[in-house]
């Protein structure tokens, strides 16, 4: 990209304004790149504003023999999104919401290195390393589920309304290696890589007064409900390889083979049944695809892939059905469920008009087998 500076300024109504930076320049073996962008509205809603600050960074070398890339992301989010209104509400302002506030607040830092090293004309190691830390904070005032009737005085209905809090703690490193080779013949990477999470989770509620605007006013202190710490291991091997069947066709095929453990600690209740698990999960990931050039501007293309996620700690934790959650970050018993798979199929055709006008026309149908999936059952409340 060219070198260079620019600068932008933008608002709206609902007292939007945003600012965006950017900055760009190389010397020598060397190049760097930073943006930043800071964003805040009032919202169209009552007390419903929003605002989300964004930098990223990357200084970049480059030389015949190699290469590589150090980038530091940072976000930093205070975003309203005040649920469901009446329907009698509703008809009167569009602009009301029922109980407030309700406010997710995220705090992201992300450090990654990327390089390459060239070993000869046609071979090479590449690889990345990453360090990761993610902070959530949620603010939920709500009505108390154990207040029925009465007006909404803000003095005679004491414990009317509840605060509802959770902070979510996520760090992750990860590092990844692999082998490149390059022939007339074939395109062979072999790699591996292990990724790291840890996860902590607190869950509180306070009890308190709607008053006359259905703000939560405290009138106790915090009280935990869920209190609990997990951790998520990948370990992978990878293969794969594009070979030259003939002049325009091509096959590649792949392999990965991906271990997890995921394990959650609960510290709150040591009593079973509680929140402890520890589930591990392997899964082979094959995939195969045929590219033909069946013209100068027409290719044709076909495959199969498959792919697998496990349970993230907080799913696991919401998976009994006889002890349900309220929502998806309250949690209770964990029983084992399931590593979610993928498979999908694929074909097509893309090509070239005329001058550089561009086109593809394709089909796909993915099957996904163990999906989880948040849904209200007959005993959730």
């Amino acid at each position: 990209a060219d070198a260079g500076t620019r600068a932008e300024l933008s608002g709206g109504s609902f007292g939007r304004r945003r600012i965006e930076l950017e900055h760009g320049g190389k010397a020598g073996a060397l190049g760097w790149y930073v943006a930043a962008d800071d964003f805040k509205e009032d919202g169209w809603r009552d007390r419903s504003p929003s605002e989300a600050r964004q930098f990223f960074g990357k200084l970049s070398y480059r030389s015949s023999a190699a290469e590589a890339d150090l980038s530091l992301t940072r976000a930093r989010t205070k975003m309203t999104g005040n649920g469901l209104v009446p329907l009698s509400m509703l008809s009167q302002r569009r602009e009301a919401v029922f109980t407030h506030p309700d406010q997710t607040r995220n705090d992201l830092t992300q450090i990654a290195l990327n390089g390459r090293l060239w070993l000869s004309d046609s071979q090479s190691l590449s690889g990345n390393v990453y360090h990761r830390r993610n902070t959530t904070r949620t603010l939920n005032g709500d009505a108390n589920d154990g207040f029925e009737g009465g007006p909404f005085d803000g003095v005679s209905n004491e414990e009317s309304g509840a605060n509802n809090r959770t902070r979510t703690v996520q760090r992750g490193n990860g590092i990844s290696g692999q082998w490149n080779l390059t022939t007339a013949r074939h395109q062979l990477t072999a790699g591996a890589s292990y990724d790291h999470a840890r996860m902590r989770f607190v869950q509180t509620e306070q009890e308190g007064i709607l008053d006359a605007n259905r703000g939560v006013v405290p009138s106790e202190d915090e009280q935990e409900e869920n209190r609990l710490h997990g951790t998520t291991r990948t370990a992978s091997v990878f293969l794969t390889d594009t070979i030259k069947l003939a002049d325009g066709l091509h096959l590649t095929g792949s392999a990965r083979y991906n271990m997890s453990r995921v394990t959650t600690f609960d510290e709150l209740n040591r009593t079973a049944p509680n929140l402890d698990g520890d589930h591990r999960y392997r899964k082979l990931n094959p995939a195969l695809g045929l590219t033909w050039q069946l013209l100068p501007a027409l290719n044709a293309y076909a495959g199969f892939s498959q792919g697998n996620r496990v349970p993230t700690p907080i799913e696991l934790g919401c998976a009994d059905p006889a002890n349900p959650c309220t929502l998806p970050n309250s949690m209770a018993a964990d029983p084992y469920l399931k590593q979610v798979v993928a498979q999908t199929v694929e074909a097509g055709l893309r090509g070239r008009f005329v001058g550089d006008v561009q086109w593809n026309a394709g089909v796909f149908r993915t099957l996904s087998r163990d999906d989880i999936l948040f849904v209200g059952t007959s005993t959730s409340a």
